[in-house]
């Protein structure tokens, strides 16, 4: 269980319990080894009930682990269930509708910063949190706290380096949707002469010569965790304010990041490592 992510794992409970009740309800035991019938059944329920394929995924992905972890085996992996999931996907293709932020967009949200928030310290600390996170395809929860009380810090003071003359900066992510219990994956950004705010390099040295001491790396001025919320909130009435197109997310700059990099010319297998992806789903950006 170590190895998924805290929204992974809750997606997989959320699986098994309604796949729990499938059989239930048609008179199986779900104290039994599960068969590729039943999820065959369970997958066209999924289907009938209205739910998109990457949802009926999830749930089988979910039911697979479940079934591995309890009794070794994966009913998921039967042709015929293959063959129905794929028959989902192309009958129902996943769009998504996030905006992506481009750089010149980004720059216009980091300007706009001393007009939202209270103090100049809160300036420089999103203005180093936005432009990481573009500069490092980084997850949201890669760097941002659950809550204001949440004793587990996805980042510390002593995961960032900037390297002499300031010329780049190492980020060693611990844990991120990718890597639950592996080695860290360290992260090198290089420094943006003249990008202003955008330059991750300058941007965090700022940053970090008004940080206090806190567990967190990035926090308040009270020493208090920068949440997924906080950002995700700031973003968004930046977005709105400036009248930027589509649904801003924090996902934008991840998407917006992945598709730069394609138009300088980064081949997929570039921009999967720069992002940790481990499949080609950044494609649909």
């Amino acid at each position: 269980l170590k190895s998924l992510s805290d929204r992974t794992r809750q997606a997989y409970v959320v699986a098994n319990t309604a796949f729990e009740n499938f059989v239930c309800s048609f008179g199986y035991s779900g104290s039994k080894p599960a068969t590729p019938q039943q999820v065959l059944e369970f997958a066209a329920s999924l289907s009938l009930a209205g739910k998109a394929a990457a949802t009926a995924s999830t749930y089988t992905a979910g039911v697979a682990f479940s079934q591995k972890l309890r009794f070794g085996s994966d009913p998921t992996q039967n042709s015929a269930v293959k063959q129905v999931l794929r028959g989902l996907r192309r009958a129902r293709p996943q769009s998504d509708d996030r905006s992506l932020l481009t750089a010149d967009a980004l720059k216009q949200i980091l300007a706009f910063l001393p007009m939202l928030v209270q103090s100049n310290y809160e300036v420089k600390l999103y203005t180093a949190a936005f432009s990481l996170c573009y500069a490092g395809f980084l997850r949201l929860a890669e760097f941002t706290s659950l809550s204001r009380s949440d004793a587990r810090s996805p980042l510390t003071r002593k995961d960032v380096t900037i390297l002499s003359y300031k010329s780049a900066l190492t980020l060693s992510i611990r844990r991120s949707k990718s890597n639950q219990s592996g080695s860290p994956q360290v992260v090198t950004l290089r420094a943006a002469p003249g990008a202003g705010p955008l330059c991750p390099v300058e941007a965090m040295r700022k940053y970090l010569s008004v940080r206090p001491r806190a567990l967190s790396l990035f926090c308040h001025y009270d020493g208090a965790p920068l949440t997924r919320h906080q950002f995700q909130r700031l973003l968004q009435r930046a977005a709105t304010r400036l009248r930027l197109k589509g649904r801003v997310s924090s996902h934008s700059l991840r998407i917006g990041a992945a598709s730069s990099a394609a138009a300088r010319g980064f081949s997929d297998l570039e921009i999967m490592r720069l992002g940790r992806w481990r499949s080609n789903a950044f494609r649909r950006y």
